[in-house]
């Protein structure tokens, strides 16, 4: 019933998988490419623990190879915030890639301030897109124009965060009355040329 001289191998052979994809918001960002790619990465998950992370190279490319079979779930970190985690179930020799959707211009960093405004306003923004066209167009609650800023005359004073100083007067000059005033920060940019808008009030006190 035995044996003895004798060597058992046991052997397993697998195709590993790999997820890949693309940070496309991030190819060239406004903190430049080495910063940028030094902060934003993509994180992976398997059972609520972190089990690897890939950086971002310089053309916006990441790739966690050498991945067994099972459930997975993936993050991307922007330099900025995370996007929602997506679950994933990788089979054997599987090559997955997976976008992921930022949003370029979030609401929360749009804003007026003071505001209310008695006698100037600075209108800010925050993006990580870039190159970046941007302009700021302000309306009055009938919907007429009331002034506008381009591009050329928006500030940016820290990486990726923009101003444009409005001193309450309207296109010709003068000042505008006091109400309420919407504020529409339009930009387009980043390697696929993504658009967003966003609207937000800002209330004028003579």
């Amino acid at each position: 019933m035995g044996s003895s001289g004798v060597d058992f191998t046991l052997e397993i052979n697998y195709s590993l998988a790999t997820l890949t994809g693309t940070l496309a918001t991030l190819t060239t960002s406004s903190l430049g490419s080495a910063a940028a790619n030094s902060s934003s990465r993509v994180e992976l998950f398997q059972g609520g623990r972190q089990v690897a992370q890939a950086a971002v190279k310089p053309n916006g490319r990441w790739s966690i190879p050498n991945l067994l079979p099972g459930k997975y779930a993936v993050r991307a970190y922007t330099g900025s915030g995370y996007t929602d985690l997506q679950n994933v179930e990788l089979t054997e020799g599987e090559v997955r890639t997976l976008g992921f959707v930022f949003d370029p211009l979030p609401a929360r960093a749009v804003f007026a301030f003071p505001n209310p405004a008695r006698s100037v306003t600075t209108i800010r923004f925050a993006t990580d897109l870039w190159p970046l066209e941007a302009d700021i167009h302000i309306f009055d609650l009938a919907g007429s124009l009331v002034r506008e800023f381009p591009g050329s005359s928006i500030v940016q004073p820290t990486p990726g965060v923009y101003h444009a100083v409005w001193d309450l007067t309207n296109l010709k000059g003068q000042g505008v009355a006091s109400g309420v005033y919407i504020v529409m920060v339009k930009i387009k940019g980043g390697s696929d040329n993504q658009t967003a808008k966003v609207i937000k009030k800002v209330a004028v006190v003579r």
